[in-house]
């Protein structure tokens, strides 16, 4: 049988080392990213970024909500943004131990 793939040629997962955001943060890179690259005739935002289980070690913990925008471009951009990004960027979890947000004191109670 005749092989497209050369024998020597393995897939390799790609390594998760990805850099944890707050969901701000994310959603800041996202936006910023996805107002560059969006045709200038349109006036739609980066939908907002929820958290989810990975399927795999090599998939990310996020995904954005679909956009409300029903132009191709920006769909392509929206797609664009979440495939560059999701290899970079991971949401830590605010409730693990030693990132609990800091009780508020003083003058805001």
């Amino acid at each position: 049988m005749i092989s497209l793939f050369k024998p020597f040629a393995k897939l390799r997962p790609p390594t998760p080392d990805r850099r944890p955001k707050t969901p701000g943060a994310l959603y800041r890179i996202l936006s910023r990213d996805f107002e560059s690259i969006r045709s200038g005739d349109c006036s739609c935002k980066m939908p907002l970024i929820v958290e989810c289980e990975r399927a795999s070690r090599a998939d990310a913990n996020w995904r954005v909500y679909p956009i409300w925008c029903q132009s191709p471009q920006c769909r392509r951009a929206v797609s664009e943004v979440v495939r560059r990004n999701s290899k970079l960027f991971e949401l830590i979890e605010l409730c693990d131990e030693g990132l609990e947000p800091a009780p508020v004191v003083g003058a805001g109670l």
